[in-house]
C-alpha cells in the first residue's frame, strides 16, 4: 500500500508527491481513500487594527486620571473657576464616551471586515509569489542563452599553428594595443609651418573672403578670422587645392557686458560642450554645401552662359558664378552672433521683470521667429472712462510711455560703403581668375548685411505733458555688442531722454505764471545728474535741496531730498506730493508750490512755539473774508495774542513772500469748527518793526527768526493794548492823543520798557491826557486835591508786552508840582499797591508811576488807585500843614508812603491811615511797645469821620476825645459800670442792674457834654436842642424811646453840683499857680459841660458819685423789702 502524500496549505502538493507541474492532484492508491479535508485557514492580518478592549481601557484610564487632577486643583480655585473646570471636564469626557459608543456599535461588523482584510492579504501574498516565479523563470531563460558553446574557429587555429601569428584581427585592435609612434616636436613644427604656407597661399590667391572677415591671422596650421563686434572663428583645410573643404575648429563671440558674471555664465563667449559641437556641425555643413569634386570652380557658370543664344550673350556679356564657402560661413556666423546678442538682451529683459522690479511697469513681446523684441515701458492703468461709458477692453486697459523695439534686420547695400563695394568686387574678380571687364563675377552666396537695430517710439502725452511732433522725436541706434546691457544701454538711454523731456517741460512751466513769482532763479533750476538723467532741483528752504525726477522703471515722479533732517511730518508731505503729481499730473505746479508753503508753514509754526500761545494753521475766518489777505495768499498761520482772545497775528504765505497782518475778529457761530468774521485787518511792516529787510536778505523772504517773531508778536500786543486803552478812555469820555516822541510828565520821562529793542519802542505810541480831564472823571469826595497840585499832562503807555507769557499792562505817569510834594521818609516808601495797581514815586522829581498789571479795565483801576494815592498825598500834606500851626501842638508826620500815612495826633498816640482801595485806620502808641491806644475801640466810627470830613476833622476829634477815653480806660470795669464808644465823640457809661446811663458827648470847641442817658437830646426835626453857646439851657425831657431802656438818675442834679464844686476847688489851685487858665464847667439840670482839660476829673468824680448813688439806691430797696 502506498502511503498517502500530505499536501501543503493553499493547494500546493508536497515535494514527495507524484505530480507533473505541481498543479495536479497526487495520485493515491485506490484502496486507500483519505477523509475529506476543509479549506485551509486564511492567514490573519492585524496591521493597522486596534482591539476595542484597549481603546475602552485607555478611555477609562484617561478619564480617571483627569478626574484625579481635577480633584487636586479645585480647592485652589475660586467658585467661578471651579464651575468652569467641572463643566470642561464633563464636556470633554462626554465627547470621548460618545466616540467609544460609536466604535462599539461599529465593532459588531468587525468579523466580516476582518475576513475581507484576510482575503485581501492572502491574494496579495499569492500575487507576489506568482511575480517572483515568473522573474526566476525569465532569469533561467537568459542564462541558457549565454551557456551555449560557440563553434570552433578552425581557420584561426590553423593560422596560429602554421605561421605563429594571428592575421585576421582588425587594424583598430592592433592600433589600440600598439599606439603609433608620436611625431617629434621638430617634425610637428615643420608640418604646421608647411600648413601655414598652404593657408596663406590659398587665402591670398584663390579663396574669396568677405571684406567683413578681412582681418585674419594664420598660425599653428589654422586661420583665425575676426569679424568686429560679431565673432572670432578658427578654420582649417586639408590642402591648397580648391577642392579641399574648410572646417570650423573654434568660435568666440565678441560680446561684452558690465555684469559679466551673470551674463557669461548663461551665455559664454566661447561656446562649450554640446553647443560648440552643434555650431561646428552647422557651420561645416554650410562650408560643404558647394563642394563638388568633379567640377572646378566657375565651370557651372561658364556652361550656363554658353547655352544662351549668341545675340543675348553679346548683349549681356559673360557671367561667371563661383563658390565662396567662407561667405556662407560668415553669413551663418553673423546671423548666429546677432541672434546670440538678441537672446542675451531678451534674457536681460526677462531678468528685469523677474528680479529687478520692472514686472509691473514693463511688457515684453517676441516675434514668432524671435528676431524682434518689443519692450513697452512705463506701463500703468488707463484712467477710467467718463461716467456712462463702458469700461476699457482688456487690450486697452493699459497705457505706456513708449516702446523700444530691438530687431534683427538687413542693412541697405549690405551695410558696405562705396570703398567696401569696390574692394569686394576686386576680391571676387582677382581670386576667381576672371579679370576682364566683360566678365561679371558672381559668388554663389552673397554677404547678408545684418544689424541689431533699436527703434524708440515715445508717447506724445505723458504725465500731463503733450509734446508736438518736433519736440520729442524717436531715435534709432545699433546695439553696442561690447556693452550688452538691456537696462543700461537700451532702456536707460531712451527712458532718460523721455524723462528729461517731461521734467524739462514741467520745469519751464514752473517759471511761468504765479509759480514764477514763488520760485526765484536761485531756488529752482533744471540740472543733469551723473547718470545723464534730467532733474528738477528745488529749494524749499535755502539750506536744503529737493530733487524731482522721473523713475526710470515706472515713469512716475520721485522725490528725494538732500540736507534735510528726517521727520515724520516732512516725509508725509513729500509722500502726499508724490501721490498727487502722479495721480493728477496736471496739478504739478500747484502741488509743488503748496508743498513748499506747507513746509514753510510748519517751520513758522515751530518757531511760534516759543510764544507759548494758541497757534493754528486751520482756516479761522469765513471763506468770504479770505480776500482780505490778498489774491496771492496761499496759507495762513494764526497766532492768538495772549490776553486778547479776539486778536490774532497772522503770518500770510503769499506768492511774493511772507507777509504779516493783525486781525480783530468776532465769532459768527459756535459749531464744531467755528467761523470768525474779520472786524479789522491791518498789515504790518516787518522792516520798521524788527529792522529786517526781506528784499535785501533772500533768506528772510519765507522765514522769520524767533527773535523777530517775538518782537512782532510783542508789537501786536502793544498796539492792541494801546487801542484798548484808547477805547477805555473814550468810554469814560476822556480826551487823549497819541504821541511818538519821548513822553514826559512834568519833565520826567516814562520808565524805559525792559527787554524791548529801541526800534520797537519807537513804534509803540504814548497816550497823552490832560490831568484836568482825569480829575473831572474822579468822584468829588475823593478828589481831595485841586488840579493845581498836578502837572498839566498825564502820560499813559502799555507795558509788559515784551513779556510773551504774561498779560499786558499799562503805566501811567503823573507828576506833582513841587509846592505840593511831600518828601518821603525813606526809599522803601517809594512803592505802594492799590487794588492790584503798583505805584512808584520818584522821590527826586515827584513823578508817580502807576503800574497796571492788566490792560483790561486799566483806566478804571487807575482812577481807583489815583484816588487812593491822591488821598494819601492830601492827608500827608494836611498833616504837615497842621504840624506847623501852634494850635495843633503835638501833631507830627511820622512817615508817608504812597499807600499809608503815619502821624502823631497827641504826644505819643499814633494814627496810620492806609488807602488800599478802601481807607483803613490803625491806632497805636508810639515809643512804648505793648501800650494800648484807647481809640482802637472806635476804628469804624473814626473811619466814617475821615471819609466824611477829612483828616483835619478826624485829628481834632481824636485830640478832643483822647482825655475822655484815657480816663475811662483807667477806670475799673465791674458789674456796676460798663462803658462803650457809641460814636466818634460819644461815650456811654451804663451803671447798675436797672440800667442808668451817662452820656459823654463831644461838643465844638473841645468841650464835653455829660448828660443823663435817659434825656432825649434831639427834637423831631433831628436837630440838637442846644447851640454852641457856652451857657445852654437844657430842658429835661423824658422820651418814650428812652424811658423803656434807661431810667432817670435820681439825685443827678445834686451830683452834678458837687462835681462842679469839686472840680472848681481843684482848678483854683492850678489857676493861682498860674500854670493855665481855669476851664469853664457849667452845670445843667440833667448834665454839665466841661472843657477837655477837666474831663478826666469830671469823669472820675462822676463815676465815684454814681457808684454812691447806686449803693444808696440798693440799700433803700433792700430796706423796703425788709
Amino acid at each position: 500500500m502506498t502511503e498517502q502524500k500530505q499536501s501543503e496549505p493553499n493547494g500546493i502538493v508536497s515535494p514527495n508527491s507524484n505530480h507533473v507541474n505541481g498543479n495536479q492532484h497526487a495520485m493515491i492508491s485506490a484502496k486507500t481513500v483519505a477523509p475529506a479535508a476543509g479549506p485551509p485557514p486564511l492567514p490573519q492580518e492585524l496591521s493597522d487594527m486596534v482591539p476595542l478592549r484597549e481603546i475602552i481601557a485607555r478611555l477609562v484610564q484617561k478619564s480617571y486620571e483627569d478626574l484625579q487632577n481635577l480633584i487636586e486643583v479645585l480647592p485652589s480655585k475660586s467658585d467661578v473657576e471651579r464651575k468652569h473646570a467641572i463643566r470642561d471636564y464633563g464636556s470633554h469626557t462626554r465627547k470621548q464616551v460618545v466616540k467609544a459608543l460609536v466604535l462599539t456599535r461599529w465593532a459588531r461588523d468587525s468579523a466580516v471586515v476582518q475576513r475581507c482584510q484576510d482575503v485581501r492579504f492572502f491574494l496579495q501574498v499569492q500575487n507576489g509569489q506568482f511575480r517572483e516565479a515568473s522573474q526566476r523563470l525569465y532569469a533561467i531563460k537568459e542564462g541558457f542563452m549565454g551557456a551555449r558553446s560557440r563553434q570552433w574557429d578552425l581557420l584561426t587555429a590553423i593560422d596560429v599553428l602554421s605561421t605563429g601569428k594571428y592575421l585576421r584581427l582588425p587594424k583598430a585592435i592592433k592600433e589600440w594595443f600598439l599606439p603609433p609612434t608620436p611625431p617629434s616636436p621638430a617634425s610637428a613644427l615643420q608640418t604646421l609651418q608647411q600648413m601655414d604656407h598652404v593657408l596663406r597661399l590659398r587665402l591670398r590667391a584663390r579663396e574669396i573672403i568677405p571684406i567683413e572677415m578681412s582681418r585674419y591671422s594664420v598660425s599653428s596650421g589654422r586661420v583665425t578670422f575676426t569679424a568686429p563686434n560679431l565673432f572670432r572663428a578658427s578654420f582649417v583645410t586639408g590642402g591648397a587645392e580648391p577642392s579641399q573643404i574648410w572646417y570650423l575648429l573654434g568660435l568666440e563671440f565678441l560680446i561684452g557686458a558690465k555684469d559679466k558674471t551673470r551674463v557669461f555664465e548663461r551665455f559664454p563667449r566661447k561656446p562649450q560642450g554640446f553647443m560648440r559641437d552643434q555650431i561646428i556641425n552647422l557651420v561645416n555643413q554650410q562650408l560643404a554645401l558647394g563642394h563638388d569634386p568633379g567640377t572646378r570652380t566657375g565651370d557651372a557658370g561658364v556652361g550656363a552662359q554658353e547655352q544662351e543664344p549668341h545675340a543675348r550673350r553679346r548683349r549681356k556679356g559673360k557671367v561667371v558664378t563661383v563658390d565662396a564657402p567662407l561667405v556662407r560661413a560668415y553669413n551663418f556666423l553673423q546671423m548666429f552672433a546677432l541672434s546670440y546678442q538678441l537672446e542675451i538682451l531678451s534674457y536681460q529683459a526677462s531678468q528685469l521683470l523677474s528680479s529687478l522690479g520692472w514686472a509691473s511697469h514693463l511688457r515684453l513681446e517676441h516675434s514668432r521667429d524671435r528676431r524682434t523684441l518689443t519692450a513697452s515701458y512705463w506701463q500703468r492703468p488707463r484712467p477710467p472712462p467718463p461716467a456712462g461709458n463702458p469700461p476699457w477692453p482688456a487690450s486697452q486697459s493699459k497705457i505706456y510711455g513708449g516702446t523700444v523695439t530691438v530687431s534683427l534686420e538687413s542693412r541697405a547695400h549690405q551695410g558696405r560703403t562705396a570703398l567696401g563695394k569696390v574692394l569686394a568686387d576686386l576680391e571676387d574678380r582677382t581670386k576667381s581668375g576672371h579679370t576682364r571687364s566683360d566678365v561679371t563675377v558672381r559668388t554663389r552666396d552673397t554677404v547678408d548685411g545684418l544689424r541689431l537695430r533699436v527703434i524708440w517710439t515715445p508717447s506724445r502725452a505723458w504725465l500731463g505733458v503733450e509734446f508736438a511732433q518736433d519736440e520729442l522725436q524717436g531715435e534709432e541706434f545699433d546695439v553696442d555688442p561690447s556693452d550688452l546691457d538691456f537696462e543700461r544701454s537700451v532702456m536707460r538711454r531712451v527712458v532718460g531722454q523721455h524723462a528729461g523731456a517731461v521734467v524739462g517741460r514741467w520745469g519751464a512751466a514752473m517759471r511761468r505764471g504765479p509759480a514764477g513769482v514763488v520760485w526765484r532763479e536761485e531756488e529752482m533750476k533744471i540740472a543733469e545728474a551723473e547718470g545723464g538723467t534730467t532733474e528738477l532741483h528745488l529749494r524749499f528752504r535755502p539750506q536744503e535741496l529737493t530733487v524731482i525726477s522721473l523713475d526710470g522703471r515706472s515713469g512716475a515722479f520721485v522725490v528725494r531730498e538732500q540736507g534735510v533732517l528726517p521727520s515724520v511730518s516732512r516725509s508725509e508731505k513729500i509722500a502726499a506730493l508724490v501721490k498727487q503729481i502722479n495721480d493728477k499730473p496736471g496739478t504739478f505746479v500747484e502741488a509743488v508750490c503748496m508743498t513748499r508753503f506747507q513746509i514753510l508753514l510748519e517751520d513758522l509754526e515751530n518757531n511760534a512755539t516759543v510764544l507759548r500761545t494758541h497757534v493754528t494753521r486751520t482756516r479761522l475766518v469765513r471763506p468770504q473774508d479770505m480776500p482780505a489777505f490778498g489774491s496771492s495768499a496761499r496759507l495762513c498761520l494764526y497766532i492768538s495774542l495772549a490776553s486778547f482772545p479776539s486778536h490774532y497775528l497772522v503770518l500770510v504765505l503769499a506768492d511774493q513772500g511772507l507777509q504779516y497782518a493783525m486781525l480783530k475778529v468776532a465769532l459768527v457761530n459756535e459749531d464744531v469748527a467755528p467761523d470768525f468774521r474779520i472786524l479789522e485787518c491791518a498789515w504790518l511792516d516787518i522792516r520798521r518793526i524788527t529792522g529786517q529787510d526781506p528784499a535785501r536778505d533772500p533768506g528772510l523772504r519765507w522765514s522769520i527768526s524767533q527773535d523777530a517773531l517775538c518782537d512782532l508778536y510783542a508789537f501786536c500786543r502793544a498796539r492792541v493794548a494801546h487801542a484798548e486803552l484808547e477805547q477805555q478812555l473814550r468810554d469814560v469820555k476822556i480826551a487823549s492823543w497819541p504821541t511818538f516822541d519821548s513822553p514826559s510828565a512834568g519833565g520826567s520821562r516814562l520808565e524805559t520798557l525792559p527787554l524791548a529793542p529801541p526800534l520797537l519802542q519807537k513804534e509803540v505810541p504814548t497816550i497823552r491826557i490832560e490831568s484836568s480831564a482825569f480829575l473831572g472823571a474822579m468822584s468829588s469826595d475823593a478828589s481831595t486835591m485841586s488840579a493845581d497840585a498836578w502837572c498839566a499832562y498825564i502820560a499813559l503807555r502799555a507795558i509788559n508786552w515784551t513779556r510773551l507769557y504774561g498779560s499786558v499792562g499799562a503805566i501811567v505817569s503823573v507828576a506833582l508840582r513841587s509846592e505840593f510834594f511831600v518828601p518821603l521818609a525813606d526809599e522803601k516808601s517809594t512803592t505802594g499797591e492799590y487794588a492790584g495797581v503798583r505805584v512808584k514815586l520818584d522821590s527826586k522829581t515827584g513823578v508817580i508811576n502807576f503800574h497796571l498789571e492788566n490792560v483790561h479795565g486799566a483806566i478804571l483801576a487807575f482812577l481807583r488807585a489815583w484816588e487812593g494815592v491822591s488821598k494819601a498825598v492830601s492827608v500827608a500834606r494836611e498833616v504837615r500843614t497842621m504840624s506847623q500851626e501852634p494850635r495843633y501842638t503835638g501833631v507830627q508826620l511820622l512817615s508817608f508812603t504812597l499807600s499809608s500815612v503815619s502821624l502823631l495826633y497827641q504826644n505819643s498816640f499814633a494814627l496810620t491811615i492806609s488807602s488800599h482801595g478802601a481807607t483803613s485806620l490803625g491806632f497805636s502808641y508810639h515809643g512804648t511797645p505793648g501800650r494800648r491806644n484807647p481809640h482802637e475801640e472806635g476804628v469804624d466810627h473814626y473811619s466814617r469821620v475821615f471819609e466824611e470830613s477829612g483828616p483835619r476833622k478826624l485829628i481834632e476829634i481824636l485830640r478832643d476825645t483822647l482825655p475822655l477815653l484815657l480816663e475811662f480806660d483807667q477806670l475799673d470795669v465791674s458789674a456796676q459800670m460798663r462803658w462803650s464808644l457809641r460814636e466818634a465823640g460819644w461815650v456811654r457809661a451804663v451803671y447798675g442792674q436797672e440800667p442808668h446811663a451817662l452820656d459823654y458827648r463831644l461838643l465844638p470847641n473841645s468841650r464835653i457834654l455829660v448828660v443823663d442817658g435817659a434825656v432825649h437830646l434831639f427834637n423831631s426835626a433831628g436837630k440838637v436842642l442846644f447851640t454852641q453857646h457856652p451857657i445852654v439851657d437844657l430842658m429835661r425831657e423824658s422820651s418814650e424811646k428812652f424811658s423803656g431802656v434807661y431810667k432817670v438818675i435820681d439825685g443827678l442834679p445834686n451830683l452834678l453840683l458837687d462835681v462842679t464844686r469839686s472840680v472848681a476847688k481843684e482848678r483854683v489851685g492850678i489857676s493861682e499857680s498860674g500854670n493855665r487858665k481855669m476851664p469853664d464847667v457849667i452845670p445843667l439840670d440833667a448834665g454839665l459841660i466841661c472843657h477837655q482839660d477837666a474831663v478826666r476829673d469830671v469823669v472820675r468824680l462822676m463815676h465815684e458819685g454814681m457808684l454812691k448813688l447806686l449803693d444808696k439806691e440798693d440799700k433803700g430797696k433792700a430796706k423796703e423789702k425788709s
